[in-house]
């Protein structure tokens, strides 16, 4: 038997000798260990793997019987044992002996065979209880393993669903045994406890019973997940909340139970509906931009023919005031124009470095005219206020249409106050009420304590031509205007308002670099202005381009007609003379105007240009980022304004041609 290992014990050094080369001869590869005394066997045992023990008992101080007790009940160790005696009472030492543990008590003399065969024996028991003992150890390992990996994914599985937002509940025969931390809170229940008395149906509107009933049977029939469903939960206090609801199967505490999961779907609704009045609000603002180019080619033509038909009429004629009537009602039908297309964001905008407190000032005595004295106007202006980027004059016109918005909300007067503040916005602050990015940004903001307004109002001030005003009062287009000049001019607005108690709007601008600079003086001329040089117009719209050219050759102009970019390069090439102004049109077929200047520059770097549109789309909007270099007049535009507008870019002291070459290039 290989590598076994035999510990022989006696005091009779020939006896223990005479065991150990019968147990060498009979046993190969055996080791074999000899020690007089009990002390050295206790010893021995200790230090060495032991696989059997034989003791010679041969009424020594400590006896064979008393060696094997202390082996096997002092110690507790698990090794066989044979003892070889020679006590003359056989049987009471055998008995002793079978009493203390002792795997055989043999006599003297001895069998050969019987005791190589009973050390055999001993050796291999030995063996296999080690097996079986190491065996165990590793399966109460693997089970304590196990066990502690189940209590720990139990703990992950606990810990997952008690911090889930959404409601997680587990129900058996229709009623909630377990709901999540998230669904007490949503439902409003303090502890579990709350739990006993309620039916999964109870935690439903009436409304939804049917489907509760259907998503819990089709999943406990066909053991699936049932996808999720919109329903509404209701709280104890009677209020719903929108949800989605699914269902999956599941095994719990020994049954087939049912595991529900309901997402609270409020915020999702609301971003919903902030998207959808997003889009509503950019289909219409496409649509407003659209009617302005049509309808500011009709007003230019309708104007400037009205204003020629007027130079050619005496003092006195009676035609003369009919057709001033035309002129006027184009005018009033431009500002409208205007007003679209600052809600639809496709104006131009001059944009200069601006304190926003300097033009509250300068418009308090007018806002004061404006809202009566029946309503108290408080300014609260920030000191240190920074500084913002944007068209004064547009900005201007948010604070009017905001002031008059808030005087109509109070018929019977009432305090109103318009307030400015630096605000720095954290990425937690934006994304939600407001389309910004983080950052600085100056808060211009007009409260009153007027009538207030309804949620389902709220969702509709900002669409044009809406309107809770009588039908004499108002167009609809004022909030409007100003929700389309603060998102072009790169801010936000946001309205808090409540029935009964008053109104505020914040206009968000963000914060610009430097200090606000002081307006170039502008000078201002009266009547038409003439001229000597040679332009080149460039319209597809036949009627506009007939007025405009006879405009210009009233003027004393000599005009170069074209109805396209294509055209108009073609004129260019064939004239030999020198062309002083290019007066074009932005937006039109095959090439527009911003491409026509592109190349013509290169040709004739001396000529001037001036750009001219009814409908701001993309390739104007560029063009506000260069206003500094390129001239622009917006239709519809009167004889006056025309003529003046070319006379100062003919009359600019350096070439605005080479200005444009530039500018368009970057």
């Amino acid at each position: 038997m290989s590598q076994s290992a035999i510990l022989v014990v006696g005091e009779d050094h020939e006896k223990r000798r005479e065991y150990a080369s019968l147990i060498a001869d009979h046993i190969s590869g055996c080791r074999i260990f000899s020690v007089a005394g009990a002390s050295e066997a206790m010893s021995c045992l200790t230090g060495e793997s032991i696989d059997c023990v034989l003791v010679h008992d041969d009424k020594a101080v400590v006896s064979g019987v008393d060696l094997c007790r202390a082996i096997k009940v002092d110690k507790g160790a698990h090794f066989p044992v044979l003892i070889v005696s020679e006590h003359p009472d056989r049987e009471k030492r055998r008995v002793e002996g079978l009493e203390v543990g002792a795997e055989e008590v043999l006599f003297a003399p001895i069998d050969v065979v019987d005791i190589v065969t009973r050390l055999r024996i001993a050796v291999r028991v030995k063996k296999t209880e080690e097996d079986r003992r190491v065996a165990n150890e590793r399966l109460e390992q693997m089970v304590s393993d196990r066990t502690a990996a189940l209590m720990a994914s139990e703990e992950r599985y606990r810990q997952v669903v008690e911090l889930s937002p959404d409601m997680i509940a587990v129900c058996e025969k229709g009623r909630p045994i377990y709901i999540n931390e998230a669904g007490r809170s949503m439902l409003g229940i303090d502890s579990p406890d709350g739990l006993a008395t309620l039916d999964v149906k109870d935690l439903f509107h009436p409304g939804d019973e049917r489907l509760i009933d259907q998503l819990l049977v089709t999943s406990l029939k066909r053991g699936e997940k049932v996808p999720f469903h919109e329903a509404k939960l209701l709280r104890p206090d009677k209020k719903t909340v929108d949800v989605e609801i699914s269902v999956i199967p599941l095994e719990y505490r020994g049954k087939k139970q049912a595991q529900l999961i309901v997402r609270d779907m409020t915020e999702r609704k609301r971003i919903e509906s902030q998207v959808r009045q997003s889009q509503r609000m950019e289909a219409v603002g496409k649509l407003a931009g659209g009617v302005a180019h049509d309808f500011n080619n009709v007003l230019t033509t309708i104007r400037g023919f009205s204003e020629l038909i007027l130079d050619s009429l005496k003092e006195g004629d009676p035609l003369r005031e009919d057709v001033d009537e035309i002129r006027k009602a184009t005018e009033r039908a431009g500002a409208l124009t205007r007003q679209l297309l600052a809600f639809s964001r496709r104006q131009v905008l001059e944009p200069r470095p601006l304190e926003l407190n300097t033009v509250v000032s300068d418009l308090k005595r007018m806002l004061k005219r404006l809202i009566g004295e029946d309503i108290e106007l408080v300014t609260d202006l920030s000191d240190a206020l920074g500084t913002i980027k944007a068209d004064r004059s547009q900005i201007e016109q948010v604070i009017m249409n905001l002031v008059v918005n808030a005087r109509d909300a109070m018929p019977e007067g009432g305090l109103m106050t318009v307030r400015t503040e630096n605000l720095v916005l954290s990425s937690q602050q934006t994304g939600e009420d407001l389309e910004l990015p983080a950052g600085e940004y100056v808060v211009f903001a007009v409260s009153d304590n007027g009538m207030g307004m309804s949620p389902e109002t709220m969702l509709r001030i900002f669409e044009p031509f809406f309107t809770t005003k009588p039908k004499d009062r108002g167009t609809g287009l004022g909030l409007s205007t100003v929700y389309g000049i603060v998102k072009q001019s790169g801010g936000d607005i946001q309205v808090d308002s409540e029935v009964g108690v008053g109104t505020t709007f914040r206009v968000y601008l963000p914060r610009a670099k430097g200090q606000a600079g002081t307006m170039d003086p502008i000078r201002i001329e009266r009547g038409a202005v003439r001229g000597w040089e040679t332009i080149l117009l460039v319209e597809d719209e036949n009627a506009v381009r007939v007025l405009v050219r006879r405009m210009l050759e009233r003027a004393g102009y000599t005009v170069l007609t074209a109805r396209h970019g294509g055209e108009a390069m073609v004129l260019c090439e064939k004239e030999e003379g020198p062309i002083h102004l290019i007066l074009t049109d932005v937006v039109m077929p095959k090439i527009g105007g911003r491409e026509l200047v592109e190349r013509l520059v290169r040709q004739r770097p001396e000529t001037r240009i001036l750009f001219m549109s009814g409908y701001n789309d993309e390739e104007v909007l560029r063009l506000g980022e260069l206003l500094t270099h390129v001239a622009f007049l917006q239709k519809p535009f009167s004889y006056e304004q025309l003529t003046q507008k070319v006379r100062r870019v003919l009359d600019e002291a350096i070439p605005e041609g080479v200005k444009v070459a530039s500018a368009v290039n970057e």
